[in-house]
C-alpha cells in the first residue's frame, strides 16, 4: 500500500488537459499565495496545489471531461508547525471525510525522517523512513506495510549530481513472493523546474527531467528496459508550461499543461 508515500512523489506525473495557447506562469518573489495549476490528456483529472509563501498548504483533484472540471474528487490537507515544519497531513475524500493520516516526525535539521500513516480508525497502515546525506538530500527511503507487525515492503536508493539532482535511483519492492528490482538513471536541461513543486518536502529545486532511462529485473529475473523522453515547452520566465512524454514502451505520448498563478 504505498499509495500514499508514493502519491507525494508523483504528484507531478497525474496531471491533466485542457488546450494550452493560453497557458501561462507568472511568479514574483514579492508574491506570496500561488497555485499550481496542471493537466494532461493522458487522464480524466485535473489537478491543483495551492501554497503560500513556497510551501504546499492544499491539493485537490477534480473530475475532468471533455475540458471540463467536474466535481472534487479527493483533497489533501497539509499542516505545519511554528516553524513550518510538516506535522501532520489529511487525505480526504469528496465529502470531506478523513481516509488516512500521515503523521510526520522531523529531525534537528527540519527534514522528515519518518512519515507513519494511519487510517480513519487510527490504525497504523504503513510507514515510510528516511536516511539522509550532510546536504539533507534522500539516499535511502523505505517503505513499511503494517500487517500486525512492520514488514519491509520497499525500499529506494538514490545518488545526486553536484547540482543536487537525482541521477540515479535504485529501487527494490520486497514481499509479494520475493523481490522485484528498477534501476533508472536520468539525465536535465538546465531550466527552472516547478514539478518538484507537487513533493511536499521539496519545493522547486533545479531543472526539468529530459530523459529516463529504466531498467527492469522481475521475481523470475527477466530483465526488460524502457526509456521515456520529455520535451519542454518555457513560457518568458524560463518556466516549463507544456511537457510532451514519449516512452519506447508504447506509442502514446502523452501532454502536460502546468499554470503558476499568483495573487
Amino acid at each position: 500500500m504505498e499509495k500514499i508515500k508514493y502519491t507525494l512523489f508523483i504528484l507531478a506525473s497525474i496531471i491533466f488537459l485542457i488546450s494550452c495557447s493560453d497557458d501561462s506562469i507568472t511568479k514574483s518573489e514579492n508574491q506570496s499565495k500561488c497555485k499550481l495549476i496542471s493537466y494532461t490528456d493522458s487522464s480524466s483529472y485535473y489537478y491543483k496545489v495551492e501554497y503560500d509563501n513556497n510551501m504546499v498548504s492544499n491539493l485537490y483533484y477534480y473530475k475532468f471531461d471533455n475540458n471540463e472540471i467536474g466535481e472534487l474528487v479527493r483533497e489533501t490537507e497539509v499542516y505545519r508547525n511554528f516553524i513550518d515544519e510538516i506535522v501532520y497531513i489529511n487525505y480526504k475524500d469528496s465529502e470531506g471525510n478523513v481516509n488516512f493520516v500521515d503523521s510526520v516526525y522531523s529531525n534537528s535539521r527540519g527534514v522528515p525522517y519518518e512519515i507513519v500513516t494511519y487510517n480513519s480508525n487510527g490504525e497504523y497502515v504503513e510507514k515510510s523512513t528516511r536516511i539522509y546525506n550532510n546536504s539533507s538530500q534522500v539516499i535511502t527511503e523505505t517503505i513499511y506495510k503494517y500487517d500486525g507487525t512492520w514488514k519491509m515492503l520497499s525500499q529506494s536508493k538514490f545518488l545526486y549530481d553536484e547540482l543536487g539532482r537525482i541521477i540515479d535511483r535504485k529501487y527494490e519492492q520486497f514481499l509479494l513472493g520475493g523481490s522485484r528490482t528498477e534501476h533508472s538513471v536520468y539525465e536535465y536541461d538546465d531550466m527552472k523546474n516547478i514539478n518538484s513543486s507537487v513533493d511536499l518536502f521539496t519545493l522547486f529545486t533545479k531543472n526539468n527531467r529530459t530523459k529516463e532511462l529504466t531498467t527492469y529485473t522481475s521475481r523470475d529475473s527477466v530483465v526488460t528496459t524502457a526509456t521515456k523522453n520529455y520535451l519542454y515547452e518555457y513560457n518568458e520566465e524560463g518556466y516549463p508550461i507544456k511537457i510532451e512524454t514519449s516512452s519506447s514502451s508504447n506509442e502514446n505520448v502523452s501532454v502536460r499543461y502546468n499554470q503558476i498563478i499568483c495573487d
